[in-house]
């Protein structure tokens, strides 16, 4: 008897852990994969229910270390594909979503045409910085602020109808060669975050938003945050940024910070996307080892990291 209550025993707790594993495994996303290659540096956008990857640094042994390269992922897809390449190397840049349109910001505008396969030159460079910079759309206009290569550094308003640039005034504090903020649309106003002091090289951690009636300052984040070492996007009217120091989340309509558990890597400049539910970290250098394709997913719903298969060499 001893026998037998044993071994039923045994094929209850089989079955149990049977159908955790199930669970476990139909609870796992299929869907975004890593990126088909290590890069960072690179913009993620979303376009026709699919990811768009372009830009970034991938292979360090190829002439302009793969930095016009563009990715596909179609819904559902398995498999990244290419597409037509940026005009212009981009690395460390900017891009934004206006009217379903993908714009890639760096020393010149380009507006991707999907149809068509191809990127269109909106402004040519010249005008705005090449790199380190911060970029958000509002009202049908891309905002750059900060970064190097411009020959005044500032807050500058691209019109993506004609291309035409101008110059805006940046919040209160910042000073030339400021770089790495934190730039977002919240609640139809221009949010400025954080950023690096470019004379000290210290982290800021100033919280600034752009309103009709000008700048103002609102409460600081809890720790100093810039771009850099941050993965960080806009879901609804909440800011999400996990950096080097931890997670937080920004509440437009409350105008608080919230701690959230930090990313278990270290990435320099990953990209971000939002699907299911879920906050997406594609890509990005991880300080700690070098030869990983990144892919992270923040559950947004229960505010914690899922664990996903092991990283993809």
């Amino acid at each position: 008897m001893l026998l037998l209550a044993l071994v039923a025993a045994l094929e209850i707790a089989g079955k149990v852990a049977n159908a955790q594993a199930a669970a476990s495994e139909a609870s796992t996303p299929t869907w975004p994969v890593a990126l088909p290659r290590e890069r960072h540096g690179h913009r993620v956008e979303p376009l026709d229910g699919g990811l768009l990857s372009f830009g970034g640094f991938g292979d360090a042994r190829a002439a302009d270390r793969e930095s016009r390269q563009t990715w596909w992922l179609a819904p559902g897809a398995t498999q990244w594909t290419r597409r037509a390449d940026l005009r212009r190397e981009m690395a460390f840049s900017g891009s934004a979503v206006i009217a379903g349109v993908v714009y890639a910001i760096g020393a010149d505008v380009e507006r991707y045409d999907a149809k068509a396969d191809v990127w269109v030159e909106v402004t040519p460079p010249g005008k705005l910085p090449r790199s380190h910079f911060g970029a958000a759309a509002l009202e049908g206009k891309l905002f750059v602020l900060g970064g190097y290569g411009a020959a005044e550094s500032g807050l500058w308003v691209v019109d993506v109808k004609d291309g035409a640039v101008h110059a805006e005034p940046p919040p209160p504090s910042f000073t030339k060669d400021d770089h790495f903020h934190l730039v977002h649309a919240l609640r139809g106003e221009l949010h400025v975050i954080g950023g690096l002091d470019g004379e000290k090289f210290e982290v800021q951690r100033e919280h600034w938003v752009r309103s009709a009636s000008g700048w103002r300052a609102l409460p600081a984040p809890p720790d100093g945050l810039w771009a850099k070492f941050s993965a960080h996007t806009v879901v609804g009217e909440t800011l999400y940024v996990f950096g080097e120091n931890g997670g937080w989340r920004f509440d437009a309509a409350e105008g608080a910070w919230r701690e959230l558990a930090k990313s278990g890597s270290t990435l320099a400049m990953p990209a971000t996307a939002v699907w299911d539910g879920k906050l997406w970290i594609l890509g990005g250098m991880d300080i700690a080892r070098d030869d990983a394709r990144i892919l992270e997913a923040f559950d947004l719903r229960a505010q914690r990291w899922l664990e996903l298969a092991p990283r993809a060499k």
